[in-house]
């Protein structure tokens, strides 16, 4: 009963499934969406960077840092992830912290 319920909340709040993946000094960011898909990071102040469409997935490579915060967003809006460590925005969202 309570797997049903995860399932159901996940579906409901549309959680994709994502991955993050390293190459050398790279992060490759990977996330499951049916939609054209946008990565934002606290490195450049959450500016939009348009994500390529692999297979399913929408992916983006980027320098590889300690830290950051980043969400996903599509046309729908933010993209829900489920992410070790998250914050709420100041515009009632949730941005996943990324710590190495």
């Amino acid at each position: 009963m309570r797997y049903l319920i995860v399932v159901l909340i996940s579906i409901m709040y549309g959680c994709a499934a994502h991955e993050i993946e390293f190459k050398g000094d790279k992060m490759i960011f990977s996330v499951k969406n049916d939609r054209e898909t946008y990565f934002h990071y606290s490195v450049d102040n959450f500016k939009p960077h348009k994500m390529e469409k692999d297979d399913g997935y929408w992916t983006i490579v980027v320098d590889k840092k300690d830290e950051f915060k980043f969400f996903y967003m599509d046309d729908r809006g933010v993209k829900s992830v489920d992410c070790v460590e998250v914050e709420n925005d100041d515009f009632g969202n949730i941005n996943c912290i990324f710590k190495m």
